[in-house]
């Protein structure tokens, strides 16, 4: 039996803005802390905010463009300290998205 590709290989950003549009809400969210129990949701939520406190901190130091810490890095490396300072306001901005929804 062929299984049906249900995800695409790629899409396009109007495509993504058009789904986002027609998206209807979830009617229920499912709470995480009822389900798995108060010292989980807690552990959770220390790991996630020890996370945001550090990428914050990496974020802060390649803002600053510190020639002592950017010293002797080839091309490449600075680039993949850009992709890497991209994911994390990315990852950032996902977490806050998640609190608040």
């Amino acid at each position: 039996m062929m299984q049906k590709d249900f995800f695409p290989k790629s899409i396009s950003h109007k495509q993504l803005n058009t789904y986002l549009r027609n998206a209807t809400p979830d009617k229920k969210v499912l709470n995480i802390c009822e389900k798995e129990g108060v010292q989980d949701c807690n552990e959770h939520s220390n790991l996630l905010n020890q996370w945001a406190s550090n990428s914050n901190k990496v974020l802060n130091l390649l803002k600053s463009r510190n020639q002592i810490f950017l010293k002797d890095k080839s091309s490449k490396s600075l680039m993949a300290l850009g992709a890497m300072e991209a994911h994390l306001n990315m990852a950032l901005q996902a977490l806050k998205a998640a609190e608040t929804g």
